[in-house]
């Protein structure tokens, strides 16, 4: 304790004393002779210059060594990982760029483009608004990334292989170092893999399945949750965590702790749990019995025993989503009875782990063969790993749950299942047997190279491109692997062999694991109960949504406030929408969210940005699903939106956080079938306004548009088009005209040669109301002259399929739409 704080002394001393020598050595040049010559007082101007700069590199390399050692010190033990390691590279960085920010975390994320680097830090965007709040923001974004960029070049010039990268908006990308990244697999391997478990501030952690009607879940449903709930265990046991299955609490509540509330039982089944003694206040908990709920007394009863007896620091409660906003209910009557904190970050905490139900029943026949084609293609790669038939199956059956997103169904598919091909486990089952068939005439020399304190490498002998670097990089992230074949080489076969050895473990599927966990004691070969299989879910509760609803979201307007001279720029960043009872996952936006799927409707990364107007809106094209976009009565809207100028010297937070939407109103009303609707979402520089559309039981239209010109073969001619749509039928007839340029969607809108027909349209999929119509509208110009070589608009009704042309002399537009409901 004593050394940590004499460390932390030390850095705050090297801070201040950076500061002083550089107040000195500027009094010194202020307090020189004024009759000494302009050109003596140019040369002793540049010597003080030089002799700042070099106390200040001195001390700035001193300060990072202390800082690096402190970090190092902080460990209590050996483990290690990527992350951690960019993050405290990127934090010194800030902390000798902008030590008047020493709490400042570092931002980074992967690279999106392999050139680029490998990790990019986006701390420019907290440190100019802070800046900026201060009065003393530079002259442009990049002289932040330039200051942090020259402070990383002090710290580990060994762990990156060339000069930082600043781009036009001042992020900072850092490429890793090939010797670096072999030196660290050394690590791992001379210390062991658990040195790459995450360190998770948590000392305990109980894994509970809430209460439910039994009726509503099928085998399948049974299974993966059962693996969900082991998965996450063995994972959280690796993390060094205390992990426990808490069974059903036999006990009730102790009456103190029932005196809490007061308890509704009505006729209808349902359950309402109150604050005690505040009846005009709405319900704590309301357990509908046609509902996804469960019993909450039981349930609370968990709670509390979990908490208070087990004095775990983390519930998690692992449920189907539709049962998610019961749960919900249930830890706030947690937190009314003082049982967990209202802060997130305090502990103990409790959370859940959602999954989707399955919508068809795995049947006995398709085990039989699963089992039938498992032991039929067991390879001798399997027979040697010490698998047999039926434990292959049983793993195939495994990986493919666990595979896919706990958010979405599964279709049983027992050829794809047992594809050699592919993510399958047969394909990881044969490449972990090439591996070590690879590795026998060498183990004597990896053992020797596992043993050796320290790694020497040969000129050449380093991962700078190619398959191997990107190995390298999974390992460290720790995903899956696949295979390639001097030092380096057998090292990152012997890491691959390794890490998949540990992923095998973690997800159950060795041969000592293979089986498919408890819930099942009597059991048919692959462990379910041939009975169970072939019950139909007759009394399947499913979410009260719409059977068929649409989102479109058409324009968002920024609107910059900062700098009220700013009138055009770029935007970059990302809006994803989820909702309650989890959307389609498909296109999922860039952040970690808990529990459901989100969709992005916007992703512009910021080396390919939309150029914008200050309060004009900007059009969006398809949503990132490939699909139209369901809505239900509760959504939650994400926003990251970021704006720069148009020459890149300033930099602005649009809108940045999360808004709850509630469309119950509108769901339940019988007055309209489409609404037009605003959200907005706030930021440190500006705010952020959405401009949506909802629809109950609409049409989805597929619309194609290409161009046939008129003239002769050969020529060359690029033509600016301008398409857009608008919805018709007096659909806006009861709002301001001028609202309707809110709300038409933009097709396409750039160049294109006349050669290729089809124009390929940034937006092709809109939904329209069942007795409406779509408008489209196009204006064609010639890129060179701006002359207008067409122009026209065609009107298709809802469900009333077809081609339309507009003609013009020079060409012929065709437009084709396909109508479909979901």
């Amino acid at each position: 304790m004593e050394e940590e704080i004499a460390k932390e002394v030390q850095v705050e001393y090297l801070i201040h004393a950076l500061k002083e020598i550089s107040q000195v050595i500027q009094l010194e040049y202020l307090q020189l002779p004024k009759d000494l010559s302009r050109r003596c007082r140019r040369r002793h101007k540049r010597k003080v210059a030089n002799d700042l700069a070099r106390h200040t590199w001195r001390l700035k390399r001193e300060l990072a060594k202390l800082i690096i050692l402190k970090q190092e010190s902080e460990r209590d033990d050996k483990r290690w990982s990527i992350q951690l390691e960019v993050a405290n590279l990127f934090e010194v960085s800030l902390r000798l760029s902008y030590p008047e920010f020493k709490d400042e975390k570092s931002i980074f994320l992967p690279c999106a483009e392999e050139e680029y680097g490998d990790y990019q830090c986006e701390n420019v965007m907290s440190i100019s608004h802070q800046l900026r709040e201060e009065g003393t923001m530079p002259l442009g974004p990049r002289r932040i990334g330039w200051k942090i960029k020259r402070n990383l070049q002090l710290l580990r010039p060994q762990m990156i292989e060339r000069e930082p990268w600043v781009c036009d908006i001042g992020f900072v990308t850092i490429k890793l170092s090939g010797k670096w990244m072999a030196k660290s697999i050394h690590k791992m391997l001379r210390d062991g893999i658990d040195t790459w478990a995450p360190k998770l501030l948590l000392k305990s952690v109980l894994v509970n399945f809430p209460s439910c009607d039994m009726a509503d879940l099928t085998q399948m449903d049974l299974l993966r949750r059962e693996l969900i709930k082991t998965t996450s265990m063995r994972m959280l046991e690796y993390c060094k965590i205390d992990a426990e299955f808490m069974m059903p609490c036999e006990m009730a509540l102790p009456q103190e702790q029932l005196d809490k509330f007061r308890i509704e039982k009505r006729d209808d089944g349902d359950v309402l749990i109150f604050r005690n003694g505040e009846e005009e206040r709405e319900p704590l908990i309301h357990a509908k019995r046609d509902g996804w709920s469960g019993d909450p007394e039981k349930d609370l009863a968990d709670l509390w025993y979990g908490l208070k007896t087990k004095t775990a620091c983390w519930i998690v409660c692992v449920t189907p989503v539709q049962q998610q906003e019961y749960i919900k209910m249930c830890f706030k009557a947690a937190q009314h009875a003082t049982w967990l904190p209202r802060d997130w970050w305090v502990p103990p905490q409790a959370s859940f782990t959602g999954y989707q139900t399955y919508n068809t029943e795995l049947k006995h026949e398709d085990l039989d063969l699963l089992l039938e084609k498992a032991k039929m293609s067991c390879s001798a790669a399997a027979k040697e790993l010490g698998y047999t038939g039926e434990q292959v199956s049983n793993c195939v059956l495994k990986y493919t749950i666990l595979k896919n997103s706990r958010l979405t169904d599964f279709t049983f598919n027992y050829e794809e299942m047992l594809n050699a091909e592919g993510n399958t486990f047969v394909y990881l089952l044969n490449t972990q047997f090439r591996i070590r068939s690879f590795m026998e005439g060498s183990r004597e020399d990896i053992d020797k190279l596992k043993k050796d304190p320290e790694l020497t490498l040969e000129k050449g002998e380093i991962w700078k491109e190619g398959v191997e670097r990107e190995l390298v990089r999974h390992l460290f992230e720790f995903t899956e692997v696949g295979f390639v074949a001097e030092t380096p080489k057998l090292l990152l076969c012997e890491a691959t062999a390794v890490v998949m050895e540990k992923g095998f473990q973690l997800l159950g599927i060795i041969p000592e694991s293979s089986f498919l966990g408890e819930e099942w004691p009597q059991v048919s070969s692959l462990g379910l109960t041939k009975s169970r299989i072939q019950v139909e879910r007759l009394n399947r509760k499913d979410p009260p949504k719409v059977v068929n609803t649409r989102i479109e979201l058409l324009s968002v307007c920024p609107h910059i406030t900062r700098d009220p001279s700013f009138r055009r720029g770029k935007i970059f960043g990302y809006i994803s929408v989820s909702d309650t009872y989890n959307l389609r996952s498909d296109g999922w936006g860039k952040i970690s969210l808990p529990d459901h799927g989100y969709v992005t409707l916007f992703d512009c990364d910021w080396p390919d940005p939309v150029d914008i107007t200050n309060r004009r809106p900007v059009r969006l094209g398809n949503p990132k699903s490939s699909k139209l976009v369901p809505f239900s009565s509760f959504m939650e809207f994400c926003y990251e939106i970021y704006a720069s100028t148009e020459t890149n010297d300033a930099f602005f937070q649009v809108c940045h956080g999360k808004v709850d939407t509630n469309f119950k109103d509108f769901l339940e009303g019988d007055d309209d079938d489409t609404t037009c609707s605003v959200g907005t979402c706030s930021g440190w520089d500006g705010h952020l306004r959405m401009n949506y559309v909802l629809l109950k039981d609409p049409m989805d239209s597929n619309i194609k548009v290409t161009y046939v010109s008129h003239k002769d073969e050969g020529g060359k001619e690029e033509v600016f088009a301008d398409i857009f749509a608008y919805y018709g039928r007096g659909f806006f007839d009861k709002t301001d005209p001028f609202i309707k340029d809110y709300y038409t969607a933009s097709l396409f809108r750039s160049c294109f040669d006349t050669k290729i027909t089809g124009i390929p349209l940034t937006r092709s999929m809109l939904a329209v109301p069942t007795k409406g119509s779509i408008v489209i509208v196009a204006h064609l110009s010639d890129v060179d002259s701006g002359v207008t070589i067409l122009t026209g608009d065609c009107e298709f009704l809802a469900g009333c399929g077809g081609e339309q042309k507009i003609d013009a002399p020079c060409g012929t537009l065709h437009v084709s739409v396909d109508w479909s409901r979901c």
